[in-house]
């Protein structure tokens, strides 16, 4: 039951809970006090179920928009609605990593100011660390000026929308492709705000940071030094609206079980066009953002899906192709901001590609195909 008013309901909830953890967050790191780490655990969890939420939101609003877009204009065919959503789908707010861009080139600013403000962009949620001061001098260096075409031709085409209720469904969408990427920046900016809390309630206990991670709510808010060495290995699987959680080996059966069935003779598969292109590569099929060093430039990335710590390979690869996504998915957002080839919700890619193989990317048409 998507319509122009519950997305703008969505959207001011959605901001006002992102707000409501920055500034709790901010909190946490004057005082340091262990006894608001509950708080922010409920608060995390606020935010948690909206992480989830606009993955179910994605292909709802995908199909809301086009079937607006072909009532307002019954002479469009799907190419031509298919033109204007890329057309039209980036956000005109600056994202964190684009913030840091445009205070950096071509302008004067203290470094160690910068670090202080931009250090989290080396984290992903729960995971990574901050930039080091000495890294992050070297990434400053690296940083270019931001390309604001595609920003500007897609504010020009909304201005010239006459149709007010098709106008006001465009701008919602951009707002949700902004909070699309930045509800992952608001998760991992809150954690780098209380990691001085973290640290010092991992030196109270003696356990490191990855062990804190694996700890429950419970033992953390009680300082309980439990045997966590099983939870190293987790998966939660969500059916019929449950989440099952699964521990140590019964991970390893569970993704024997899911990877049985052989897709060896799909040659082609096809998905949804998130940036056009054509273009022939080798295939770097990549599980987690901890195995982005094997990227090289050149390569397709063949992924589930991409989220912020994704950004630093985007310079590099020749095309992405995805298993997940809709139209405000992290990957059709970067492809369009770097102007790559781009197929998402292929739903197979990662099991029908295998690392290596010669791979061509259609993004014109949403076909993807294994050369060799």
């Amino acid at each position: 039951n998507i319509s122009n008013e519950y997305l703008s309901k969505y959207i001011k909830r959605y901001e006002k809970d992102n707000e409501a953890i920055l500034t709790l967050a901010r909190m946490i790191n004057k005082k340091k006090e262990i006894a608001q780490i509950k708080e922010f655990f409920e608060r995390s969890k606020i935010l948690f179920y909206w992480l989830w939420n606009m993955e179910f939101l994605n292909p709802a609003l995908d199909r809301y928009l086009r079937e607006k877009l072909k009532e307002w204009n019954p002479s469009w065919n799907n190419e031509k609605i298919d033109e204007f959503i890329m057309d039209v789908s980036f956000s005109t707010h600056l994202l964190p990593f684009q913030e840091e861009q445009e205070a950096t080139v071509g302008q004067i600013r203290d470094t160690h100011n910068l670090y202080k403000e931009y250090a989290w962009l080396n984290m992903n949620t729960w995971y990574g660390i901050p930039f080091t001061f000495e890294d992050y001098k070297e990434r400053i260096k690296s940083l270019k000026k931001l390309d604001k075409t595609n920003i500007g031709k897609a504010q020009k085409i909304v201005e010239n929308i006459k149709n007010t209720e098709m106008r006001d469904l465009v701008l919602l969408v951009q707002e949700l492709i902004y909070l699309k990427s930045y509800r992952i920046d608001v998760f991992t900016k809150s954690l780098y705000l209380v990691l001085p809390l973290v640290n010092m309630i991992g030196k109270k206990i003696g356990i490191s940071y990855n062990q804190f991670l694996a700890m429950s709510q419970e033992e953390i808010i009680h300082l309980e030094k439990n045997d966590i060495s099983k939870r190293e290995k987790f998966a939660i699987v969500i059916l019929d609206n449950l989440h099952h959680h699964y521990f140590g080996n019964s991970c390893d059966i569970l993704r024997k079980e899911l990877l049985k069935k052989d897709y060896s003779n799909i040659r082609e598969f096809s998905g949804t066009v998130a940036y056009k292109g054509k273009v022939t590569g080798q295939a770097r099929v990549i599980q987690n953002d901890r195995e982005l060093y094997r990227v090289k430039k050149g390569d397709v990335l063949i992924c589930n899906l991409t989220n912020p710590n994704y950004n630093q390979v985007f310079s590099k690869v020749a095309g992405i192709v995805t298993d997940e996504g809709g139209i405000l998915c992290h990957s059709a957002i970067m492809a369009r901001e770097f102007k790559i080839p781009c197929v998402i919700g292929t739903k197979l890619a990662t099991r029908i590609i295998k690392d290596g193989d010669l791979v061509e990317v259609n993004a014109n048409k949403g076909i993807v195909r294994k050369l060799k």
